[in-house]
């Protein structure tokens, strides 16, 4: 039987304390149809006449799982992070733990709560592995920095890469530290005046490799707070150790926090690191307990 509407009846006021069935399903009508004549029936499939509009609405949701545990680990991180970024003195850690134990989870969630306080915040994030050349996980961290692409034209790399280190680095030392940026990412200057004469002397190389790479990030965090982590330092080669090193004791009056995780196989395989001028802090994490896993 036909609907018919009547407007003899009292009308009935909504009720502004609750939510209507239409809000809480989500459906919003923004308007209701209008019946010109009202001894004509009304019809439900009215509602989708032109003019009537229904929106559908979707509550925002955290999509990122709920980070538990490993309070006191991050709030050590929290902290060094902070002395770092506020007071230029450089955060260096070491992160301890086996696989599946969360080290990069709770990297990713120091990252998102520093970017909270300091918003400009830039991460360098390398991730080694027993296929990396040498220096791997520096260069894949680079090459995200600089936008630069697999299986892009060279020149197009070196363009990209030339424009970003105007931005930070004097005209002065530009070319040296753009040719020798570009040689550790694989696309070298052909000829270069620069890495051309240091070929044969892979010690000279690896010194003036490390300075352009100390120079850029000194530069970089005049600019931005600058977060860079180096994953599975147990599987780096000497020359990425060395760099650490090297950064770590260069960069301690810088706003750079750096961070390395491992698995307890890194002292192992490099029982010195953390023995140079700068000692990180160390973070070893475990198991969750009962408690942390709620």
């Amino acid at each position: 039987m036909p609907l018919t509407w009547d407007h003899s009846g009292p009308g009935i006021a909504p009720n502004l304390g609750e939510p209507s069935a239409a809000s809480s399903s989500g459906h919003i009508p923004i308007s209701t149809p209008e019946v010109v004549d009202p001894s004509q029936p009304f019809e439900p499939a009215d509602f989708d006449a032109e003019g009537v509009r229904t929106i559908l609405t979707t509550p925002a949701y955290e999509l990122r799982a709920r980070f538990t545990g490993r309070g006191t680990q991050l709030a050590q991180l929290l902290e060094l992070t902070t002395r770092a970024f506020d007071a230029r003195d450089l955060g260096f850690a070491l992160v301890i733990g086996e696989p599946g134990m969360g080290k990069s989870r709770m990297i990713n969630e120091l990252a998102a709560r520093v970017r909270v306080e300091h918003p400009t915040t830039r991460l360098f994030q390398g991730i080694a592995d027993e296929n990396a050349h040498a220096y791997g996980p520096v260069a894949r961290a680079l090459t995200a920095r600089f936008a630069i692409t697999a299986g892009e034209d060279p020149a197009t790399s070196r363009d990209k890469l030339a424009a970003e280190l105007a931005e930070v680095i004097d005209s002065e030392r530009l070319t040296e530290v753009a040719h020798l940026i570009a040689h550790l990412l694989r696309v070298p200057y052909e000829d270069s005046p620069i890495v051309t004469p240091l070929l044969g002397s892979p010690q000279r190389l690896e010194a003036r490799l490390f300075m352009a790479l100390r120079r850029f990030l000194a530069a970089e965090s005049e600019r931005y707070p600058l977060f860079v982590v180096i994953d599975n330092l147990e599987l780096c080669g000497a020359d990425t150790i060395n760099f650490v090193h090297y950064l770590a004791a260069g960069l301690r009056d810088h706003r750079v926090v750096l961070i390395g995780t491992a698995t307890a196989e890194l002292m192992t395989r490099h029982p010195a690191f953390g023995q140079g001028d700068v000692t990180p802090e160390r973070i070893e994490i475990g198991p969750l307990t009962p408690g942390e896993s709620e």
